[in-house]
């Protein structure tokens, strides 16, 4: 099983964009290409990591936002300079024939998904490098956060514009935010080249009993 999931993974590049639920996809794709390659849990914003097509670590970058130019005290607000950044850091990767490739990219909000998504679709860099052919499988679990900071308001929420703003409100900005990366991502996850998959924190059941309150 685990040479076959190993297999279907090859030659591709698998992004993951979300919270730490999404970074544990991440630490599991990257166990499945390499074994006990993630054997601790990453405290990381960004992870990019390719294997040379036999199999062997070819690059590994884990790095905090502020080390590739961007500061969680933007995080609710980003833009373009996310975009940028992203392209920046991901369009120069080496590249060989039949090489995989993992990266994750912290991201709480469905605006930060469409926001990566832009970068690994429109990126100048990236477009320009061998990569711009390679198979992406894009995965984006997003959902908690809206919780976090609409109808919690918890102290750690980044997006301060958003804290305590209630449950009605908080499901107007969840939906209009989706709405707004699925109208998005017709063009890029409509063609061969990417295959795109998003999921909600549905699968908890604290999250469901919210819900149905």
């Amino acid at each position: 099983k685990m040479e076959e999931m190993r297999s279907a993974l090859r030659g591709k590049w698998v992004v993951v964009s979300g919270g730490s639920n999404a970074l544990l996809s991440t630490m599991v794709f990257g166990n499945v290409i390499e074994p006990e390659r993630f054997a601790e849990y990453l405290e990381r914003d960004f992870v990019d990591v390719v294997w040379g097509a036999d199999g062997t670590l070819r690059r590994l970058e884990m790095k905090r936002w502020s080390e590739i130019g961007l500061s969680d005290s933007n995080l609710g607000t980003r833009g373009p300079e996310h975009v940028e950044a992203l392209d920046l850091h991901l369009g120069w990767a080496m590249h060989e024939e039949g090489a995989t490739r993992l990266t994750y990219i912290r991201e709480q909000f469905w605006q930060h998904t469409e926001q990566s998504l832009k970068a690994i679709h429109t990126g100048w860099r990236i477009k320009a490098s061998a990569w711009s052919d390679t198979p992406v499988v894009f995965y984006s679990e997003n959902g908690m956060w809206y919780l976090y900071c609409g109808v919690m308001g918890y102290d750690f929420c980044v997006r301060e514009e958003i804290k305590n703003i209630g449950t009605e409100d908080t499901f107007v900005l969840y939906q209009h935010e989706l709405d707004s990366l699925l109208g998005y991502a017709e063009e890029p996850c409509g063609s061969d080249r990417f295959e795109c998959f998003l999921a909600s924190a549905s699968y908890d059941a604290w999250w469901d009993e919210t819900n149905r309150q």
